[in-house]
């Protein structure tokens, strides 16, 4: 009688299971393109950041002439779940928490209105900046250093940032390590005697000339209308224009004639060195929609041309780049499921048939591909990236296992009862109940995952989306297309076979079939004989392991200290000690860092360092980074590199406390202004 069901189905109709293989494979094959490559899966972060400047005023003033009135202009704003403000000497910032449910772009728009509908923003303080929180990660960095003065460093930063944003497909560009631009005026008191001016009328005409301030709102019949004042002047010789009077005669006099104005920069020592220069650094971010493995390359291009263009003794240096740890990641699973798929190969072309072990790790690829069909889906969402990569190389060894299950009945039934189609059927569904509970309780674990909806298990997500996916595709492929090419496969000639091949599996199983017949069985059969003695000395084993990580014999660690490409010092110095200390802290630091590569070079004939960079934007946090060259091409690990270097240093003055360790950071900000007494 002839079989029924979806396996009978497939198996009569091989076109059909062909097709259904054929679609699914070309079909991940051209998705790849579509899937966004990023490092990290982003956070839907729903919120809106809201920072104003107002250079000088303590955090009591910005509290109550910025905080207070943009918090008071938002309470007719709706879904806004909660409000977190920070006010801080010269800045303020607001973060705005939405419901889950909230319209972002609609509640975005409402909430610039409200602000810019504010009239009683103090005179100098910058307009407000009012945007969605976006959820970034690092891609590269770009050091520019050499022979540059403060302001040249700066303008070149500028301009490379400049470029990478029209050249390239990053939107999210940032420059550090470089001073804000100031405007100094210094306004002499014997020049306002002789004019008969106050320091208060100076002051109060600067304020009148260089104004942007928001003039509220004109209610219209088509809509309304925000009345603004936009005269904010950004350069000295703006000021020196200014008129603080207008005489009888005709003639003016001007800001210039009273005061010396001084555009420079402001006064903050900002320490920043790449490679043993003064330098600046560009900080290159993908955004959720940004491919960040094209950005990296685009961007190295972009750094070879312009390096051509430089002045002699200025360079520009790419380090730091995130997008290696994503292809070698990548490189790592293909690699996986490449000698992963040929040990399965061998080992069923041994014990079953070559053409059982073909059509078995067909189905890896196909999983595979499968995944990738769906990933970019809105249902799914799911990027390539470090996490969910992750996931394909965690599945890599139980996609298989149902396929390898089900061509196994199959063969036995075959070897048994001869080929037909109805024989693989049989073959197929004997298992098809066991082998897909035996999936879906794998599937069930990951399941939970998906559930929550708090921003970080994107994580989770990428994964569980990977694995449920593969898992799922493993099904359809051993269910429904492996007993359709099985079927055709003439398995019952295998023991007819008298090829080399052939000989060699022969053999190979009765070495197998002796052992199971004759070892293993009579251990199995002693086990059972003494079955208490095996329970106390698994249950011993299992006490005994238990007590191992009780007693802090076995450690427990969340993430492992893994070899890495970059090692750091974070210095935390005393808050007394003078800027000149600090630097030659810093110094003495990354010398010790050099004479280590030094003696490394010596005794193994490799230099170490790639790049050295070190960062102190204030008196206190001292930051040094050492990129090494690729660990896996180095004959020394990091670990034993810090060590050396760790021993290299100095007494260090000032130090409250220093820390060795691996990874990478940092931040950024642009003009401000000081009037001042001469």
């Amino acid at each position: 009688m002839k079989q029924k069901g979806l396996i009978a189905w497939f198996a009569h109709n091989h076109v059909a299971a062909n097709l259904l293989m054929l679609v699914v494979m070309l079909g991940g094959l051209f998705s790849i393109s579509s899937i966004n490559k990023e490092i990290f899966p982003a956070f839907a972060l729903n919120r809106i950041m809201i920072s104003a400047s107002y250079p000088g005023a303590s955090p009591e003033d910005i509290e109550q002439s910025i905080n207070v009135k943009i918090e008071q202009s938002l309470d007719n704003v709706k879904n806004i779940k909660r409000i977190q403000s920070v006010a801080s000497q010269g800045s303020a910032s607001l973060t705005l928490e939405l419901e889950p449910e909230a319209d972002l772009e609609q509640v975005l728009d409402d909430v610039k209105q409200q602000i810019e509908a504010i009239s009683t923003f103090p005179v100098n303080m910058e307009t407000p900046l009012v945007k969605r929180a976006e959820f970034t990660s690092n891609v590269v960095f770009i050091s520019l250093y050499g022979n540059l003065n403060e302001r040249q460093l700066k303008e070149y930063a500028k301009q490379v940032r400049d470029d990478i944003l029209q050249q390239t497909d990053a939107s999210d560009v940032v420059v550090s390590g470089v001073k804000d631009y100031e405007i100094a005026i210094d306004v002499s008191e014997n020049a306002l005697r002789k004019y008969g001016l106050t320091f208060e009328q100076v002051a109060q005409v600067r304020q009148q000339r260089s104004i942007d301030l928001p003039g509220g709102m004109i209610k219209a019949k088509d809509g309304d209308l925000l009345v603004r004042t936009n005269g904010q002047l950004y350069n000295g010789d703006g000021f020196s224009s200014i008129v603080l009077q207008t005489r009888p005669d005709g003639s003016r006099l001007y800001l210039s004639d009273v005061a010396t104005i001084a555009d420079g920069f402001i006064e903050d020592r900002i320490l920043n060195r790449f490679n043993r220069e003064r330098a600046a650094v560009i900080q290159v971010r993908n955004l959720t929609d940004e491919d960040a493995t094209k950005i990296a390359g685009q961007v190295g291009k972009y750094v070879e041309q312009a390096q051509a263009k430089l002045p002699t003794g200025v360079y520009l240096d790419s380090w730091g780049d995130m997008s290696h740890y994503l292809e070698g990641r990548l490189n790592m699973m293909l690699s996986n499921m490449f000698y992963g798929g040929i040990l399965v190969f061998i080992i069923l072309a041994l014990f079953l048939d070559i053409r059982v072990a073909f059509w078995v790790i067909l189905g890896i690829p196909f999983c595979f591909l499968g995944t990738l069909l769906f990933m970019p889906t809105p249902l799914v969402a799911v990027s390539i990236n470090l996490i969910s990569l992750f996931g394909f190389i965690l599945v890599l060894g139980i996609v298989v296992d149902d396929a390898i299950v089900v061509g196994e009945s199959v063969y036995s039934e075959v070897e048994d009862k001869g080929q037909s189609i109805d024989n693989v059927i049989a073959g197929a569904k004997k298992v098809a109940i066991p082998a897909t509970f035996g999936v879906l309780t794998t599937m069930a674990a990951f399941i939970p995952m998906l559930i929550s909806d708090a921003p970080r298990t994107e994580f989770f997500k990428a994964i569980a989306w990977v694995v449920l996916l593969c898992l799922t595709f493993s099904l359809i492929e051993s269910k429904l297309i492996l007993p359709a090419h099985l079927a055709r496969a003439r398995l019952a000639q295998a023991k007819s076979r008298t090829n080399a091949l052939s000989r060699l599996k022969q053999r190979f199983n009765l070495a197998v079939d002796r052992f199971i017949n004759q070892g293993y069985r009579r251990f199995i059969s002693v086990c059972i004989v003494h079955r208490y003695s095996v329970l106390a000395t698994f249950s011993g084993i299992l006490m005994l392991a238990i007590a191992l990580v009780a007693s802090g014999q076995l450690r427990w660690v969340f993430f492992p200290n893994l070899p890495s490409d970059y090692i750091q010092v974070n210095v935390d110095m005393n808050i007394s000690s003078s800027d000149e200390n600090n630097a030659k802290v810093a110094a003495q630091i990354e010398e010790a860092l050099y004479q280590t590569d030094a003696e490394i070079f010596q005794e193994l004939g490799v230099h170490v360092v790639k790049h050295t960079f070190i960062n102190m934007e204030n008196r206190q946090d001292l930051f040094v980074l050492a990129e090494l060259h690729k660990t896996e091409t180095l004959p020394i690990t990091s670990f034993e590199i810090l060590k050396q270097w760790q021993a290299q240093l100095p007494p260090l003055v000032g130090v409250k406390n220093i820390t060795f360790e691996a990874s990478i950071g940092r931040k950024q900000s642009d003009v401000q202004f000081s009037l001042k007494r001469g």
